[in-house]
């Protein structure tokens, strides 16, 4: 391809990326970030937060709360909201540049840059414009998967490396599905490390600050407000979960979390395959993958999760042809293309039926194919 028709490209790219996040992007601003911002409050004041009915209520952690009570109190909402989007473009910013440099050739990286453009740029501005905490999520994943990944691991390294995933899990319990990955790699102290960190973070701290009363009190409204708000919310068209997709297909709720369930331990089969002879990245990478599709509850910007694997896909789809079976690479790039469509327009009605669960799948489907193949790759 000549020089020109690259920058051709390269500026239709821009143009569609611009446009795509340009709709939508001052309004709602800040929706989900003054949720966190309202529970702090509450949190520094010795106040439920778990006293709001409705979309809009606190599902996480009485910790994380009191956390961003004590880094964005005297601040106005505006403020926080901003100074909190600048924090998360610098986390997704350094996301983005260590899945290159360690998913993609170094001779690849620039056209994958500009797929990575096309194919979250909706994600990533409805991930800021609502001030979402997914870019910490996984930024505290890959930071556990680059400290345990260490060959040589004192308990003092092995106690830090399980910090960030212990906190993850308090920010979003569905990042509990690494948990699950530490089991199955018989990394059993690692495991019971992440346990007693949830109990000293959750209960501990908070005890510390507030009393152990309040703590327990606390976290048992938080248990009791996920299973609420998973109810309300399994049939909503913006709830894009495999689950979510089969009820609203017309399936049964029996039958759907049997569905789920089935995937479910087909996918934990792949795990325990990833982790038989080492905790590589690709493992962890197949949990971050799960959390987009599994958990009840999944919307459209979740689809972040699935940026590394995206760019391990894309990255074979990029291979010379002289490199791999032609049909090969045609189901390489149909995959990616469908992901980049649907990702574009994953805020139109009809995505929401499923298609964007349907490209999440392809993609996982993908992935375990060649992380299967290449169980090593590490950190």
């Amino acid at each position: 391809m000549s020089t020109r028709a690259r920058q051709i490209i390269k500026g239709l790219i821009g143009l569609i990326v611009i446009y795509a996040v340009s709709r939508e992007w001052s309004s709602p601003a800040f929706t989900d970030f003054s949720v966190y911002w309202d529970a702090g409050k509450k949190a520094i004041l010795h106040q439920t937060v778990y006293d709001v009915q409705g979309h809009y209520q606190f599902k996480y952690s009485p910790l994380v709360a009191w956390v961003y009570g004590v880094f964005f109190s005297g601040l106005e909402v505006t403020t926080a909201g901003l100074i909190h989007r600048a924090l998360s473009m610098l986390v997704w910013f350094l996301i983005i540049r260590f899945s290159l440099r360690n998913l993609v050739e170094a001779n690849r990286q620039t056209a994958a840059m500009d797929w990575l453009a096309l194919a979250f740029a909706i994600s990533l501005r409805d991930e800021l414009k609502l001030g979402q905490v997914n870019a910490w999520v996984i930024a505290f994943l890959l930071l556990s998967a680059a400290l345990l990944g260490t060959k040589k691991r004192s308990q003092v390294m092995e106690a830090l490396g399980t910090l960030p995933l212990a906190f993850s899990i308090l920010l979003k319990p569905h990042a509990a599905i690494a948990l699950v990955l530490l089991f199955l790699a018989r990394r059993f102290r690692s495991f019971y490390f992440v346990l007693i960190w949830i109990f000293v973070l959750g209960y501990g701290v908070l005890g510390l600050i507030h009393g152990l009363d309040f703590a327990i009190a606390e976290n048992r409204e938080w248990m009791q407000s996920l299973g609420q708000s998973t109810e309300e919310l399994l049939g909503s068209i913006h709830n894009v979960s495999l689950l979510g997709v089969l009820i609203k297909a017309g399936i049964t709720l029996s039958s759907a979390w049997w569905s789920v369930g089935t995937l479910l331990v087909l996918s934990l089969v792949v795990l325990a395959i990833l982790v038989r002879h080492e905790l590589s990245l690709y493992a962890w990478l197949w949990s971050l993958g799960l959390m987009a599709i599994l958990p009840p509850i999944s919307w459209s910007y979740w689809n972040l999760y699935l940026l590394p694997i995206f760019l391990v896909v894309l990255n074979h789809a990029l291979r010379p042809a002289k490199d791999q079976v032609i049909s090969r690479k045609v189901v390489w790039w149909a995959s990616v293309s469908f992901f980049t469509v649907s990702s574009l327009w994953q805020n139109e009605s009809v995505f929401h039926r499923g298609v964007q669960t349907l490209a999440s799948i392809v993609l996982m489907v993908l992935f375990a194919e060649i992380a299967l193949h290449r169980p090593s790759r590490r950190v």
